[in-house]
């Protein structure tokens, strides 16, 4: 009962880790987030398990800019992190 399907384990990698900050992470995920600056994985549709991570400022809150680089599962909250230091960083 406790075990997954084969079916289950495939979806599994495919689906974005659970999320968890350090307190340095948290600190710049809520600059962005109070400034108005939208950071988030955006997945690719015809590669799953594949993410890029899409930024919104709010100088042109409707248009997403999305990463050069593609990143999976192990690598996508790290990325977004860096992302939201990058932002931190600048103010």
């Amino acid at each position: 009962m406790g075990s997954l399907t084969k079916r289950q384990k495939e979806q599994k990698k495919y689906n974005l880790p659970e999320l968890s900050m350090t307190a340095e992470q948290e600190k710049y995920y809520h600059y962005c987030i109070n400034n108005n600056i939208r950071i988030s994985p955006i997945g690719i549709s015809d590669t799953p398990g594949k993410w890029y991570i899409g930024i919104s400022t709010p100088d042109n809150y409707r248009k997403i800019y999305k990463s050069k680089h593609i990143y999976d599962r192990d690598q996508v909250w790290n990325a977004m992190f860096e992302m939201c230091k990058y932002y931190y960083d600048k103010k």
